[in-house]
């Protein structure tokens, strides 16, 4: 997820997320990458990973480069690239994760999702 200065939403979008996964009952973690913030949104982040373990947070500013950077830190086979800044639809996300379990090599949902194996 990349985080800028969304400090009134970041929060929520993480909690929002990680309800969602696991109500689906799969595995994840969520890595918060600093985009670029100027505001609280970090430390917002880093207080929510004692409520969210599998929340991790990479502080370091990689300004313009979260996605290549939370792609290259994740731990999974699968990908998902979340802005922050942007409210998340979880049907589409839920369908993609259904195709791949279902053992589809990849789906594209355009506009806001690449979800890949």
């Amino acid at each position: 997820m990349a985080v800028g200065s969304v400090e009134d939403k970041v929060g929520h979008q993480i909690r929002s997320v990680a309800g969602h996964l696991r109500s689906l009952g799969v595995p994840f973690e969520i890595l918060a990458v600093n985009d670029g913030s100027s505001d609280n949104s970090l430390s917002i982040a880093t207080l929510l990973t004692a409520s969210v373990p599998e929340l991790r947070v990479l502080a370091r500013n990689v300004a313009g480069r979260a996605f290549l950077r939370g792609t290259s830190e994740a731990r999974g086979a699968v990908v998902v690239l979340l802005d922050a800044s942007r409210t998340v639809s979880f049907a589409p996300l839920g369908w993609a994760l259904s195709r791949l379990k279902a053992g589809r090599e990849a789906v594209i949902l355009r506009g806001r999702y690449i979800v890949a194996r």
